[in-house]
């Protein structure tokens, strides 16, 4: 068996190309001891014959090689991270974030309730709940801004928070810039409402709909939206409109990233939209080992772990799902004694501080500008976890590929990359004509029960 990944994209579907080579064996004994060959292609190589790639060896100049017993393959991993392997991961400083921090889409009640009750965290009609300073004022809440049960300040995108810390000197820059940066929190029975809150709350009733096509459920009230509707039936929650507050958040993460997923202290309470990873703490820390903990979250071993095993999606993002950075590996800094922790805690700082000098850490130019400081990062946490110099840089090194592999994706398609004796045609977009071919599906060829 071999799996063939080629970073460059080949066809015009958003994503990168894997082939799959397969033989069918009946016999368990020998289909263990079967060698599956991997091979990633690098985005450098423009050119390959079939007949080159069919003949790979245990090793190669031009390509990636890892040789593994089909009997030795995880059924619980994705085939990245056996590609690349996790070993790194194995240090006893090293414990998984669930132990420390829970992870949540957003940081209201009811993001916490709607993850562990199987809904989505979004609140439902982000017309309703995201506001302006001057619709604020238009709607009369004003009066309520100090009351954080009824309106509270908010980050409502991840471009809000470019950096990696979020003080009050980004929110008010929000504020006074007229970005949507209130969230109506609505925590009030409407008996006991003021008379503006429950005016606001009738709009939502009646004038305030979801911008979204009817077709993609959008145009509705927004008491129709579904996560409104499960609200209003549940116990805890005063209505459809009530997110039922605030959850404590030591630090917050982007759930969807292009070049580097930020990790960035919390230094002014603030209520997230659900597309923020919210991190509510289990444990309790000091400023700096929190600082220290970032540093190491901001590494390229936390990117290194995201790369393998977050959701990536057709246009080249990498999604850090929740289920994922539950059993993320982070560094246990309670275990850090005093000058590692300050050292560390430093260290973020020092990326902080770049990060606001080059203004911000979202685009590719902004983060290779800041590599430098997460390459210093690297080195000190690879000396705590005892890595060599080595096995640093090859971590670095895969994370870069494994990034331009995703972004490869959204690239012109380049069916001319691989040679053989006829050419890949590039398929016609359109039309409604079925071809019908002789093909079946991959459970069926195999036998598998896909029931599962």
């Amino acid at each position: 068996m071999s799996v063939i990944d080629f970073t460059l994209r080949l066809f015009d579907a958003l994503a990168s190309t894997c082939i799959i080579l397969l033989e069918k064996c009946k016999n368990m004994e020998e289909r263990n001891r079967n060698e599956i060959v991997f091979v990633n292609v690098p985005g450098e190589v423009e050119s390959v014959s079939v007949d080159e790639l069919l003949n790979v060896e245990k090793t190669s100049d031009r390509y990636y090689v890892k040789v593994v017993k089909q009997g030795d393959m995880p059924h619980d991993k994705k085939w990245l991270a056996v590609f690349y392997g996790e070993k790194i991961f194995a240090s006893q400083l090293l414990t998984k974030m669930e132990g420390m921090f829970e992870p949540i889409r957003g940081n209201t009640e009811w993001s916490l309730y709607a993850l562990s009750h199987g809904h989505r965290p979004d609140p439902g009609s982000s017309e309703f709940y995201y506001l302006s300073p001057s619709q604020v004022r238009e709607h009369g809440l004003d009066a309520f801004i100090g009351n954080r049960n009824i309106l509270h300040p908010a980050v409502t995108h991840a471009r809000h928070a470019k950096y990696f810390t979020f003080a009050k000197e980004d929110w008010d820059r929000l504020k006074n810039d007229e970005r949507e940066c209130y969230m109506f929190i609505g925590h009030v029975r409407i008996e006991d409402a003021p008379t503006p809150v429950v005016r606001y709350i009738k709009l939502g009733e009646t004038e305030i709909r979801t911008r979204l096509r009817e077709t993609r459920g959008g145009g509705r009230l927004a008491c129709e939206t579904e996560a409104a509707k499960v609200r209003k039936e549940t116990r805890g929650f005063y209505g459809w409109y009530d997110l039922g507050g605030v959850v404590e958040t030591s630090f917050f993460a982007v759930y969807q990233a292009w070049h580097k997923t930020r990790f960035i202290l919390c230094k002014y309470p603030v209520a997230l939209y659900h597309a923020l990873i919210a991190f509510k703490p289990e444990v309790r820390l000091s400023e700096d080992q929190l600082k220290a903990l970032l540093a190491y979250l901001n590494s390229s071993f936390a990117q290194y772990y995201i790369e393998l095993n977050g959701r990536r999606s057709g246009g080249g993002i990498i999604g850090l799902e929740v289920d994922i950075a539950r059993e993320m590996p982070v560094l246990d800094v309670m275990k850090l004694n005093h000058q590692q922790i300050t050292r560390l805690s430093e260290l973020f700082d020092k990326l902080e501080n770049a990060s606001r000098l080059f203004g911000g850490a979202v685009e590719k130019e902004q983060v290779d500008r800041i590599r430098p400081v997460i390459m210093e990062i690297d080195r000190v946490v690879g000396d705590l976890l005892g890595l060599s110099e080595g096995e640093v840089k090859q971590v670095q090194e895969t994370v870069a590929m494994l990034v331009e592999r995703r972004l490869a994706g959204v690239k012109e398609a380049r069916p001319e990359t691989v040679k053989g004796e006829e050419k890949v045609k590039r398929l016609k977009r359109g039309g409604k004509k079925i071809v019908k071919q002789s093909t079946t599906t991959l459970f069926d060829y195999m036998n598998v029960d896909n029931s599962r």
